[in-house]
């Protein structure tokens, strides 16, 4: 989906391809990767919404994929991600901690994902291979789960695996 190598270094290139949710930032970085040369930044805060959210229009069939597999690094907070894959329509999710603050690998199965609480239409289902073949978008959200309202997260090599 994303390994944030092919915006030239332009942070306004890689924003234009990012829709905000509110008041968020995101910046290529140099110092916070998975490999390559870039990774991505993402700034938030919480205090207003108690949420902060980024995406990415995706276009593509994930039926032959099990995971979302990507390079995070937390900030240490008690806040968390959450992964949020739509497909069919349906808006699943996934929740990451961000309490670490070394670089690693994660895994998101997506027999983990669930449906959006708010998503009542798809309440129970999953996100099965049918599914799969339409995935439109690919969102990133920051939910306040502690006293810590700011910080800032890092990613790359997020693909479907």
């Amino acid at each position: 989906m994303d390994d944030f190598e092919g915006y030239a270094g332009d942070d306004a290139t890689l924003s234009a391809k990012y829709m905000h949710f509110d008041s968020s930032t995101i910046a290529l970085t140099t110092t916070h990767t998975g490999s390559g040369d870039y990774g991505l930044a993402f700034s938030y805060d919480v205090g207003a919404f108690e949420y902060s959210g980024i995406g990415k229009a995706v276009g593509q069939d994930w039926s032959s994929c099990t995971a979302v597999e990507l390079w995070m690094q937390g900030d240490g907070s008690s806040n968390a991600v959450t992964l949020q894959i739509v497909a069919d329509g349906a808006y699943f999710e996934h929740r990451l901690d961000l309490d670490k603050t070394s670089g690693t690998m994660v895994v998101a199965p997506f027999a983990n994902f669930v449906a959006a609480p708010w998503d009542t239409d798809h309440k129970g289902q999953s996100l099965d291979p049918t599914r799969l073949t339409h995935v439109t978008r690919c969102n990133l959200y920051i939910g306040k789960g502690g006293e810590r309202t700011t910080g800032t997260v890092y990613c790359d090599d997020i693909r479907a695996v």
